[in-house]
């Protein structure tokens, strides 16, 4: 199957569809070229952007958006959580010195109280 794209002649809106076969020209589908996905920084996402149309074909574009605080509150939440799960692990191996313990647990803590304190538990 190959993706094309034309402008829907009742909605003035782009659209794109699989076709087994090539369509008819006539009715303005245009083979659709998948533009290559730009590289996000750590505080952005790809999402789709809008398709262009040239002469001959049409062109899936990629926007770069920035992420939302909340978004980058979740996925430092999540590295967080799985550095606390190999921390509690080591806790629970009793592995390196009760002072490396006990600061491992220290931060544990601090870590689940941040949280609380973030869904208003506490």
């Amino acid at each position: 199957m190959t993706r094309y794209a034309r402008v829907n002649p009742d909605t003035a809106s782009p659209e794109a569809r699989d076709f087994a076969a090539p369509p008819s020209a006539a009715k303005g589908w245009l083979p659709l070229v998948i533009d290559a996905q730009p590289t996000p920084s750590g505080t952005q996402t790809v999402e789709s952007g809008p398709i262009t149309f040239t002469a001959t074909q049409a062109h899936q574009t990629w926007l770069l958006v920035a992420k939302t605080q909340a978004v980058l509150d979740r996925e430092a939440d999540a590295a967080e959580l799985e550095i606390l799960r190999n921390v509690i692990a080591a806790l629970q191996a009793g592995t390196g010195t009760a002072a490396e313990r006990l600061q491992r647990l220290e931060r544990t803590c601090v870590w689940l109280l941040k949280q609380s304190i973030k869904r208003g538990v506490v």
